[in-house]
């Protein structure tokens, strides 16, 4: 996580990077598993690129060789319904 990020708002949504990752929507905070704040976290510190799989998999995850595309599928997954969720 970069630190320095700081707050990143997007759609009516807060996300703090400060010190642990916190999603929020107004003052209510949407919950999320720590892996998928991760993912969500390293999506919005790189805006208007490509990400793929691997590289989730190689930046969010400690052991990026256990890992595989099934659990960021999971991942997206619960961002996405956290997300509609809180609309």
């Amino acid at each position: 996580m970069n630190a320095a990020m700081g707050v990143v708002r997007f759609s009516g949504f807060t996300l703090d990077l400060s010190n642990e990752p916190v999603l929020r929507r107004r003052d209510t905070t949407i919950a999320l598993r720590p892996q998928s704040l991760k993912v969500l976290a390293y999506l919005v510190q790189h805006p208007d690129q490509v990400v793929t799989n691997a590289d989730l998999i190689e930046n969010c995850w400690e052991n990026p060789k256990q890992t595989n595309v099934n659990s960021v599928a999971q991942c997206i997954t619960d961002i996405r319904e956290a997300l509609a969720e809180a609309k």
